[in-house]
């Protein structure tokens, strides 16, 4: 699975459990004051969908920093050059007498 389908799966998974909570309280809210119970469940389910776009969007760009960061480096070219009579590898050398 791709950077994206993992992210829309992680997206999902939160989304699922913030939703639980959501959808349960305010539905219990709704039903005690005697209100429209299945308008808040529309109202719930389209928050959720946009709750799992947003968090799909935020693990992908995140997946995206993580890679970046745990890129190997590119190593430094006076140190990686093995001719010590180079001039990157001459510097702070001082020859005294010549």
């Amino acid at each position: 699975m791709g950077r994206f389908g993992q992210s829309v799966v992680y997206g999902g998974l939160f989304t699922f459990w913030i939703m639980c909570f959501y959808f349960g309280f305010s539905v219990l809210s709704t039903a005690f004051k005697g209100g429209d119970v299945v308008a808040v469940a529309g109202q719930s389910v389209l928050v959720g969908f946009v709750l799992w776009f947003f968090l799909s969007f935020v693990f992908y760009d995140l997946q995206g920093w993580i890679e970046e960061r745990n890129k190997p480096r590119e190593a430094d070219d006076r140190r990686s050059s093995s001719d010590p009579d180079s001039p990157e590898n001459q510097r702070g050398r001082h020859i005294d007498g010549l």
